[in-house]
């Protein structure tokens, strides 16, 4: 499965939206064009992403988009979405380590390569 590119994800919301304006289709509730977070995620991960300072937020959503794109708790985020997300590669670099400290992530870090990153579920990982 190809992924798609950084600028295929970019997202025109009118000023007053309508449910189709945003992707749902009429008869179908629900339903959503276009890429989404793919669920479940857990509440209590969020919140404590959400505590961190800086960008951890944002690099742990990129995280679980990832995950839910390749299906496989270990990914690793091309350096080409980094900026849909609002992050630059030090940002990128500085939330992940933060999400690390927090124990919601392991990190794979390789010279001159992105890192892997698996992600922790509560006190065990899913690792595959």
């Amino acid at each position: 499965m190809a992924l798609p590119r950084p600028g295929d994800l970019v997202i025109h919301v009118p000023a007053n939206p309508r449910p189709a304006d945003l992707g749902a289709r009429a008869g179908r509730p629900g339903r959503v064009s276009g890429f989404f977070l793919k669920g479940p995620v857990p509440l209590a991960w969020l919140a404590s992403a959400a505590d961190l300072r800086g960008r951890a937020l944002a690099v742990g959503v990129l995280v679980w988009f990832m995950v839910g794109i390749k299906r496989a708790t270990v990914v690793t985020i091309p350096a080409s979405w980094l900026a849909m997300f609002g992050l630059n590669r030090f940002a990128f670099y500085r939330g992940l380590a933060a999400l690390e400290r927090r124990g919601l992530v392991k990190v794979e870090r390789r010279r001159g390569s992105m890192p892997r990153v698996t992600l922790v579920f509560g006190d065990r990982d899913r690792s595959q």
